[in-house]
C-alpha cells in the first residue's frame, strides 16, 4: 500500500500485512505528523448483468428495422419505378427474418 502523509505530500510504501484490521498510527519521518491508516478492504466484484435473450431479441430487430430503413432510401433514391416491388420484396423478407428470430428466442 502506499501512504501519503496529509501534512507534507511525502508519499510512503507499507506492506499491508503490517496494518492492524483496527487500523495503525503512522508518523511521516519528514515532517513529524501522524495518522490512522486502515487496511484497504478488497471487495469482491460482482458479476456483470447478462443481457436476456428478451433485450438481444429487440436489439437485433431494431438492427435489422434501421437497415431495412437505409436500403429503403437508397433504393427509392436510385429506382423510383422499381422501389414499389422492391419495397414488398424487402417487407416480407423482414418478415419472414423477425419470424425465424422470434421462433429462435421462444
Amino acid at each position: 500500500m502506499i501512504l501519503q502523509c496529509q501534512a507534507c505530500g511525502t508519499k510512503y510504501r507499507l506492506e499491508d500485512s503490517l496494518l492492524k484490521p483496527s487500523g495503525t498510527k503512522v508518523r511521516c519521518s519528514r515532517c513529524g505528523f501522524t495518522w490512522r491508516v486502515y487496511p484497504q478492504e478488497v471487495l469482491p466484484l460482482e458479476p456483470l448483468p447478462t443481457k436476456t435473450k428478451k433485450n438481444l431479441f429487440k436489439r437485433i430487430i431494431w438492427i435489422v428495422i434501421a437497415i431495412v430503413v437505409v436500403i429503403l432510401f437508397v433504393v427509392i433514391y436510385e429506382f423510383w419505378e422499381n422501389a414499389l416491388f422492391i419495397f414488398n420484396e424487402l417487407f416480407d423478407t423482414l418478415m419472414n427474418f423477425i419470424s425465424l428470430i422470434k421462433d429462435f428466442f421462444h
